[in-house]
Protein backbone atom coordinates (compact mmCIF):
# COMPACT_ATOMS: atom_id res chain seq x y z
CA UNK A 1 0.00 0.00 0.00
CA UNK A 2 1.63 3.29 -0.97
CA UNK A 3 0.24 7.18 -0.86
CA UNK A 4 -0.32 8.54 -4.50
CA UNK A 5 -1.91 12.31 -5.33
CA UNK A 6 -4.29 11.90 -1.29
CA UNK A 7 -5.16 8.38 -2.48
CA UNK A 8 -3.64 5.35 -0.72
CA UNK A 9 -3.07 2.43 -4.14
CA UNK A 10 -3.03 -1.39 -3.72
CA UNK A 11 -0.89 -3.23 -6.38
CA UNK A 12 -4.00 -3.81 -8.07
CA UNK A 13 -4.17 -0.13 -8.58
CA UNK A 14 -7.72 -0.27 -5.87
CA UNK A 15 -7.63 3.49 -4.25
CA UNK A 16 -8.75 4.80 -1.37
CA UNK A 17 -9.38 8.86 -0.42
CA UNK A 18 -6.64 9.57 2.20
CA UNK A 19 -9.18 12.08 3.88
CA UNK A 20 -11.45 9.16 4.83
CA UNK A 21 -9.02 6.01 5.00
CA UNK A 22 -5.85 5.46 7.60
CA UNK A 23 -3.68 3.62 5.98
CA UNK A 24 -4.43 0.51 8.21
CA UNK A 25 -8.40 1.09 7.02
CA UNK A 26 -7.23 1.08 3.14
CA UNK A 27 -5.41 -1.92 3.79
CA UNK A 28 -8.26 -3.68 5.54
CA UNK A 29 -10.43 -2.90 2.53
CA UNK A 30 -7.94 -3.75 -0.14
CA UNK A 31 -7.65 -7.25 1.53
CA UNK A 32 -11.36 -7.72 1.37
CA UNK A 33 -11.73 -7.33 -2.76
CA UNK A 34 -10.73 -10.43 -4.64
CA UNK A 35 -9.30 -9.95 -8.02
CA UNK A 36 -10.65 -6.25 -8.42
CA UNK A 37 -8.78 -3.10 -10.51
CA UNK A 38 -9.35 0.17 -11.08
CA UNK A 39 -11.97 0.61 -8.24
CA UNK A 40 -12.09 3.27 -5.52
CA UNK A 41 -13.59 3.48 -1.72
CA UNK A 42 -14.71 -0.25 -2.57
CA UNK A 43 -14.80 -3.20 -0.37
CA UNK A 44 -15.90 -6.78 0.10
CA UNK A 45 -16.15 -7.01 -3.80
CA UNK A 46 -14.63 -10.04 -6.44
CA UNK A 47 -13.72 -9.42 -10.08
CA UNK A 48 -14.95 -5.92 -10.57
CA UNK A 49 -13.00 -3.16 -12.56
CA UNK A 50 -13.48 0.54 -12.21
CA UNK A 51 -16.25 0.53 -9.29
CA UNK A 52 -16.52 3.30 -7.01
CA UNK A 53 -17.54 3.27 -3.34
CA UNK A 54 -19.18 -0.37 -4.02
CA UNK A 55 -20.12 -3.34 -1.14
CA UNK A 56 -20.15 -6.96 -1.99
CA UNK A 57 -20.37 -6.74 -5.50
CA UNK A 58 -19.44 -9.84 -7.87
CA UNK A 59 -18.09 -9.27 -11.72
CA UNK A 60 -19.20 -5.62 -11.83
CA UNK A 61 -17.84 -3.03 -14.01
CA UNK A 62 -18.04 0.90 -13.72
CA UNK A 63 -20.72 0.91 -10.95
CA UNK A 64 -21.23 3.51 -8.37
CA UNK A 65 -21.92 3.58 -4.77
CA UNK A 66 -23.66 -0.40 -5.27
CA UNK A 67 -24.41 -3.10 -2.74
CA UNK A 68 -24.60 -6.79 -3.96
CA UNK A 69 -24.65 -6.52 -7.92
CA UNK A 70 -23.54 -9.39 -9.70
CA UNK A 71 -22.17 -9.00 -13.10
CA UNK A 72 -23.82 -5.00 -13.74
CA UNK A 73 -22.32 -2.62 -15.98
CA UNK A 74 -22.65 1.09 -15.37
CA UNK A 75 -25.30 0.55 -12.11
CA UNK A 76 -25.26 3.47 -9.72
CA UNK A 77 -26.79 3.18 -6.26
CA UNK A 78 -28.42 -0.05 -6.99
CA UNK A 79 -28.80 -3.02 -4.11
CA UNK A 80 -29.12 -6.83 -4.85
CA UNK A 81 -28.69 -6.64 -8.91
CA UNK A 82 -27.87 -9.41 -11.20
CA UNK A 83 -26.28 -8.66 -14.74
CA UNK A 84 -27.69 -5.49 -14.99
CA UNK A 85 -26.92 -2.45 -17.29
CA UNK A 86 -27.33 1.22 -16.31
CA UNK A 87 -29.28 0.85 -13.94
CA UNK A 88 -30.44 4.03 -11.19
CA UNK A 89 -31.99 3.54 -7.54
CA UNK A 90 -32.61 0.13 -8.54
CA UNK A 91 -33.73 -3.07 -6.01
CA UNK A 92 -33.63 -6.54 -6.70
CA UNK A 93 -32.80 -6.16 -10.71
CA UNK A 94 -32.30 -9.36 -12.25
CA UNK A 95 -31.29 -8.76 -16.37
CA UNK A 96 -32.23 -5.34 -16.89
CA UNK A 97 -31.47 -3.23 -18.99
CA UNK A 98 -31.11 0.72 -18.94
CA UNK A 99 -33.66 0.59 -16.04
CA UNK A 100 -33.95 4.43 -14.05
CA UNK A 101 -35.60 4.56 -10.59
CA UNK A 102 -37.06 0.82 -10.86
CA UNK A 103 -38.09 -1.16 -7.74
CA UNK A 104 -38.66 -4.84 -7.93
CA UNK A 105 -38.05 -5.46 -11.63
CA UNK A 106 -37.46 -8.32 -13.62
CA UNK A 107 -35.95 -7.70 -17.40
CA UNK A 108 -38.08 -4.72 -17.76
CA UNK A 109 -37.70 -4.19 -21.44
CA UNK A 110 -38.30 -7.73 -22.42
CA UNK A 111 -41.41 -8.54 -20.72
CA UNK A 112 -44.11 -8.79 -22.91
CA UNK A 113 -47.41 -9.18 -21.91
CA UNK A 114 -50.25 -10.54 -24.22
CA UNK A 115 -53.39 -11.04 -22.75
CA UNK A 116 -55.81 -12.98 -24.71
CA UNK A 117 -59.75 -13.02 -24.72
CA UNK A 118 -60.18 -15.54 -21.59
CA UNK A 119 -57.90 -13.33 -19.80
CA UNK A 120 -55.26 -15.68 -19.29
CA UNK A 121 -51.17 -14.04 -20.32
CA UNK A 122 -48.25 -14.86 -21.71
CA UNK A 123 -44.77 -13.84 -21.28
Amino acid sequence: MKKLNGYWVDENTNFWNVKYYTKERAVLRSKSLVDCTGCLNCEDCEDCIGCLGCIGCIDCEGCKGCEGCIDCLDCVYCEGLTKCIYCTDCKYCIDCKGCRYCDDCIDLESIIISIDREGNYEK
